[in-house]
């Protein structure tokens, strides 16, 4: 059997297990991006690369995942010296990278990538004048209030892109944004009030927006009129008629949290 030299050369390269199989292991795109570090909300991702033989004896190309929250589904394994391979359902933090075999089983690594794929919105808490539970909220603050909004992230698994930033809107006026996690302002007109509110994360995770109201009423009642004992008592004399006195008045108005009722002092007014 005749054998050209350079065959020969390969046959005995093979046996000793000194070929160098596989020169070029290149895994070079995630959903077209070239990043060594992605954080994103899409869960099917399209994987790219080449790879090459230098005797063309390029096997397959399989698909590894390290110390990964959730790596989906889909193929594990590709071939072609262009070659691609997707992935669907995946969550979470993966540390994904490519090996090349040869039909001998020898192998060579590609570069790994850090994927992160958030799936949770954040969540914003909201408090008035620093008090964040509901249950201390007045009916009513007698001072002007300060909304303070925070906002946390979401997380899935160990991936968490971070708030980017927080919208609210009050009593249905225009949206304001806010870049971060937090946000405040001050109310300090009289009356019922709303805000609405909604935080994002870096890779567009959107809260569901929310809505909380509170009431501020500053300005007293108006003052009583009229005031008058209705047995005809003479104010300042001493009298021993009546001893039960009775009084009529005219009302007192407030346009805001209403009158809640009178008091009645003998002698000096305790305020």
């Amino acid at each position: 059997m005749f054998f050209k030299a350079e065959h020969a050369i390969q046959i005995i390269k093979r046996s000793l297990g000194l070929a160098n199989v596989y020169r070029d292991s290149s895994f070079n795109t995630a959903n077209g991006s070239t990043a060594g570090q992605i954080s994103s909300r899409d869960r099917t991702w399209a994987f790219a690369g080449t790879a090459s033989d230098p005797e063309g004896q390029l096997n397959r190309i399989e698909f590894r995942c390290d110390n990964c929250d959730n790596s989906g589904s889909g193929p594990n394994q590709t071939n072609g010296n262009t070659w691609s391979l997707t992935r669907t359902d995946m969550a979470g933090q993966n540390d994904v990278y490519f090996v090349a075999y040869d039909n001998l089983n020898q192998n060579a690594a590609s570069r790994h990538l850090d994927l992160r794929i958030d799936l949770a919105p954040p969540v914003t808490t909201v408090s008035f004048n620093n008090e964040a539970n509901p249950a201390n909220w007045p009916t009513w603050f007698t001072a002007p209030v300060t909304v303070r909004l925070h906002a946390d992230d979401g997380n899935t698994g160990r991936a968490r892109s971070g708030v980017s930033q927080v919208r609210y809107r009050l009593d249905n006026g225009g949206w304001q944004t806010v870049s971060g996690s937090d946000a405040s302002f001050l109310v300090t007109t009289d009356g019922s009030h709303s805000v609405e509110y909604y935080a994002l994360d870096n890779v567009g995770n959107q809260e569901s927006s929310r809505t909380v109201n509170f009431q501020i009423d500053q300005t007293p009642p108006s003052p009583l009129s009229g005031v008058v004992e209705t047995h005809s008592v003479i104010s300042g004399q001493w009298q021993r008629v009546h001893n039960v006195a009775t009084f009529t008045w005219g009302a007192s108005s407030d346009p805001t949290s209403g009158v809640w009722g009178y008091q009645l002092y003998f002698g000096e007014d305790p305020n």
